[in-house]
């Protein structure tokens, strides 16, 4: 296993151009979701936390979010987030339905079924530019909670994450991709770094 401490530049840059290919295919699921609607998305961005510090990152301001989280397995095995405050989830949730202010039950359809085809689209052509086969498992809805962390890790333990920023009209969402650690050699490997 390599450690994250050990990571050359080069590896850092490797994975910050995985998570660019994978956002910018899920921004497009995203678009052709939203009639065609152009997403921009900020540079890609590699970094380590605790899964506490993970946690309260996640809570940025303090404001609630909800997240989709799939398991991913394959070659490389870790999980992919989309997670958006509670206003910019019920704010894309009501365009994809077409309803002004659809009820929670109707927001958690809707970002599953929009975690599907976004997360299907960038492990695709995560997959491509590895040659690993990424499968994804059906989209689990987390909320932030009090205390409770939110990867399934202990608390100290140190988690990677690809993170890239998502903009539409009037709501963000945060691509994440959080490799296991002891997937990571071989996802260096597959990524020829």
């Amino acid at each position: 296993m390599t450690p994250f401490s050990e990571l050359t530049e080069l590896q850092w840059d490797a994975l910050r151009e995985l998570a660019n290919i994978g956002a910018g295919h899920a921004a497009t699921a995203l678009s052709k979701m939203l009639g065609d609607e152009r997403l921009d998305f900020q540079p890609p961005q590699a970094w380590t936390a605790t899964a506490r510090e993970f946690t309260q990152l996640l809570a940025g301001d303090a404001s609630p979010w909800r997240a989709t989280v799939q398991q991913v397995r394959g070659g490389v095995s870790g999980e992919l987030w989309l997670v958006l405050g509670r206003r910019d989830a019920q704010g894309v949730a009501a365009r994809l339905l077409g309803e002004a202010h659809p009820e929670a039950s109707a927001v958690d359809g809707a970002l599953a079924k929009m975690a599907q085809a976004v997360g299907a689209s960038a492990l695709a052509a995560m997959g491509m530019l590895t040659g690993l086969t990424l499968e994804a498992s059906a989209p689990e809805l987390r909320r932030s909670a009090g205390g409770a962390l939110a990867t399934g890790q202990s608390e100290q333990e140190l988690v990677l994450v690809l993170d890239v920023l998502l903009r539409a009209k009037g709501f963000a969402a945060q691509f994440l991709f959080l490799p296991r650690h002891e997937s990571l050699g071989a996802l260096l490997r597959s990524l020829r770094v």
